[in-house]
């Protein structure tokens, strides 16, 4: 297959896919053909959805849905604890249209950041968390190079409550996602010596969010040392030991931004 034969495939599976993604859009907006109700919040706002779409994206809904439980036999879902807003958002990405953590209408909000992901956990969606963690990690990068900073100056805004609050409802297979968070927010963010301390306070996501810190400072800490005055390590970077003085290696893996 010559290139502009391979460019017109191309072209025609992201039409396709578009084309997909706007049906769903279109389904989700007009509710004639529904057949679950999930009502959300105190109020119970209603949201008139589809069971073959919102059972294949969550697991909670897969079992809610079973005709053995109530709610799937009275066709009714109540997500109390939910807030409307972020239900909506939630069920967007259902129907394919991603989730964003920032839009033109909506600028970011670390409170929505959090419940988003807190939601996502209880209703078993880990495809949207590992979504959330990926965008959370570009908007951190956004933030740390850009000139207002729009992050820092949301109030009430600390990074590392933040990565409290989502380690709090995160399991291991979140690892990965959650390493990049600390990795970007530590670079920007120096953590001081009480703010460390503090995560050995009793709160439920302290362990693993001291995990991910001891984790990325180790990295730095044997960025710096030779193989020869740390014998277990690997040379990985170009900069001179800071014991022994000699060359470490060849391999640079942190970024002169880890260090300062």
């Amino acid at each position: 297959m010559d290139n502009n034969s391979l460019g017109k495939r191309k072209a025609e599976v992201t039409s396709e896919a578009d084309n997909r993604r706007a049906t769903l859009i279109t389904l989700f907006k007009d509710g004639r053909f529904s057949d679950v109700k999930i009502l959300v919040g105190p109020d119970k706002q209603c949201f008139d959805l589809h069971r073959a779409i919102i059972t294949l994206r969550s697991r909670y809904f897969d079992a809610a849905c079973r005709e053995y439980f109530e709610e799937g036999r009275n066709r009714e879902i109540w997500l109390q604890e939910i807030e409307p807003d972020v239900f909506a958002s939630i069920a967007n990405w259902m129907y394919d249209g991603g989730y964003d953590i920032a839009t033109p209408g909506r600028p970011f909000s670390h409170t929505h950041l959090i419940n988003a992901y807190k939601a996502a956990d209880y209703l078993q969606m880990p495809g949207l968390k590992q979504e959330l963690l990926e965008n959370f990690a570009k908007f951190l990068q956004m933030a740390a190079t850009a000139d207002d900073e729009p992050i820092k100056k949301e109030k009430g805004y600390e990074f590392y409550s933040v990565l409290q609050e989502l380690c709090a409802h995160s399991q291991v297979s979140q690892w990965v996602n959650l390493r990049t968070c600390a990795h970007i927010g530590l670079a920007y963010t120096p953590i001081t010596k009480e703010r460390l301390l503090s995560f050995s306070r009793d709160h439920p996501g302290s362990p693993l969010a001291l995990a991910l810190l001891v984790e990325l400072y180790q990295g730095i800490v044997d960025s710096l040392l030779c193989a020869t005055c740390q014998p277990a390590y690997v040379p990985r970077n170009n900069r001179n030991c800071v014991k022994c003085r000699k060359p470490c290696g060849t391999i640079t893996t942190i970024t002169d931004a880890d260090l300062n």
